[in-house]
């Protein structure tokens, strides 16, 4: 039987709308004008546009606001007869929110091979992000330096921990030599050697000399990393900490020798009063009171020795109990993130309402205990700082954007006001942020609903740099202002106040801005509203400006 030119083309033209509607990806096709043409089942469902309401109308319904430009550049490298494959983005639903898409897109030609449209393939990868940047974030939050190293002994990648402890940024870390980190670069080119050949290595000690010449005690444990056939890639490295539990275990060893020394003493004593001893009364009587008082002496100096280094070692003690109670929030806090994301399966709302309440508690712990850490330190006077130039244009963009899309999604408002541009000053970045994100915190939980207002900035007054934080919130009484920076003071002490906190927040925050020089206070009528002024010298800690 044959077959007529008008059928096989019938055919095959069922056989390609068949293949297209049944697609797993969105795929459609557009003039070079940008006005859709063709739009498949699966573009409906993950758009939300059905075709009616999209073919013959632009593309660029589904373009987000900064992306607009992307079909322009698309259409200029398709006219030069390029081809775009796994191109990732990002495209608007019909909803208004986001998806993150990888695309590929070819030409639409004629039968005289002129270009008269463009066909596209749209994969929707959100899960996929979802997934890479949950696994990013686990690495990230670990407060273990993590390191992976090629097979010539070269870093591939590390998390925050590491940079800290080395005091290199990222970017320089990544392709150097790992063993050139260490005050030992032999013994730990010996190591990675080591995993490569036995696949593992446990407890293996180095010390990292840190950009700034100060050395960290550390346990190496590592492994080797393979692809999906077995073939090794590379050595993925924790490394812990040991610093406290050495100063620990030199704290006891000094209290030990200090035992034995007082034993040795007093033995010394008595055997030098057995051979001085004479019959003559007086001496005796002599010798013996001599010998008595300088024993009270020796005993009380061994007793006070004894009871300075127990009060170190509690408090490094208390450092290191610590750092191992934060340890297991890491994974507690990342595995209600996968329940939420039914990574593990999809929950009901009940089971939900449960993770989140988990999650909730599981923070509220890991600040306390991060309180605790930095309050102990101020009292220890053992707080790091890294004073720097700071851009307070940055510093203030930065707390825009951080902060004014969290309280847009509560109808309230976040400004920021810079007295004026190009200041730079000295200060450290990390700890002048931290005072601000405890002091904007609170301001969050004081703001009424829908209405609330919170403005920062910094202003200069007479001879200072003053920074501020102001809010719209029900503010503080006079007679609570002074006690408001005290450990563990709460506004609020009855059994059912509303608004949590573990009242280190200012206590932490005052220990820091008279750290960095400054000075803090509050003033408020205790109705309308709440302001925290910090105040810095103007002379210590302008660096320059185009205006000043």
């Amino acid at each position: 039987m044959s077959v007529s030119k008008t059928q096989s083309n019938g055919t095959y033209n069922f056989l390609l709308v068949s293949i297209v509607e049944s697609s797993e990806d969105a795929i459609l096709s557009m003039d070079m004008e940008g006005i859709v043409t063709s739009w498949n089942t699966r573009a409906e469902k993950m758009f939300g546009y059905s075709a009616n309401e999209i073919v013959g109308k632009s593309i660029r319904f589904i373009y987000p606001i900064d992306k607009e430009s992307e079909l322009d550049e698309i259409t200029i490298k398709l006219k030069q007869n390029e081809r775009i494959e796994h191109f990732e983005t990002e495209r608007k639903r019909k909803d208004g929110s986001l998806i993150d898409v990888s695309l590929s897109i070819s030409q639409i030609k004629n039968e005289k091979g002129s270009i008269i449209g463009i066909a596209k393939i749209i994969r929707d990868i959100s899960g996929q992000k979802r997934t890479s940047a949950y696994a990013r974030s686990l690495i990230e939050a670990s407060l273990d330096p993590l390191v992976t190293i090629s097979a010539k002994g070269k870093v591939t990648d590390v998390n925050e921990a590491t940079v800290k402890i080395t005091g290199v940024p990222r970017e320089t870390l990544i392709g150097s030599d790992f063993s050139d980190y260490f005050t030992e670069p032999k013994k730990a080119r010996e190591g990675y050697e080591h995993v490569f050949k036995e696949g593992f290595v446990a407890d293996y000690p180095l010390s990292i000399r840190n950009s700034s010449g100060q050395i960290t005690d550390v346990l190496y444990n590592a492994s080797v990393y393979k692809d999906d056939k077995g073939n090794v890639l590379g050595v993925f490295a924790a490394a812990r900490d040991i610093t406290e539990r050495k100063k620990v275990e030199k704290l006891q060893a000094e209290l030990t020798d200090a035992k034995e020394k007082k034993q040795l003493e007093k033995t010394d004593a008595k055997e030098k009063k057995q051979l001085e001893y004479t019959d003559e009364k007086e001496r005796l009587q002599l010798e013996k009171t001599d010998t008595k008082e300088r024993l009270q002496l020796e005993k009380t100096d061994a007793k006070e020795l004894s009871e300075k280094l127990k009060g170190v070692a509690k408090d490094e003690f208390s450092a290191m109990v610590t750092h191992e109670l934060k340890t297991p929030l890491v994974p507690i806090i990342g595995y209600c993130k996968m329940f939420k994301t039914s990574m593990l399966g999809r929950l009901n709302q009940e089971q939900l309402e449960a993770i989140e309440t988990i999650e909730k508690n599981a923070k509220r712990l890991e600040n306390l205990i991060t309180d605790i850490m930095d309050v102990r330190k101020l009292d220890l006077d053992q707080m790091k700082f890294q004073i720097d130039d700071l851009s307070l244009d940055e510093f203030f963009s930065n707390l825009d954007s951080d902060y004014k899309r969290i309280l847009e999604n509560k109808g309230c408002q976040f400004t920021t006001n810079l007295c004026t541009k190009n200041l730079v000053c000295k200060t450290d970045k990390a700890r002048l942020r931290q005072v601000f994100d405890n002091l904007i915190s609170n301001a969050i939980k004081v703001i009424p609903e829908k209405k609330g207002m919170i403005e920062t900035g910094c202003m200069k007054e007479n001879n200072n740099l003053v920074f501020y934080i102001k809010d719209n919130g029900f503010g503080i009484l006079s007679e609570k202002q002074k006690e408001l920076f005290q450990k563990f003071y709460q506004i609020d002490t009855s059994e059912r106040r509303s608004i949590g906190g573990t009242g280190l927040g200012l206590a932490i925050s005052k220990g820091i801005v008279e750290k960095l020089g400054g000075t803090i206070s509050v003033e408020s009528d205790g109705k309308t509203g709440t302001t925290f002024y910090m105040k810095f010298p103007l002379e210590l800690k302008i660096v320059h400006s185009n205006v000043i």
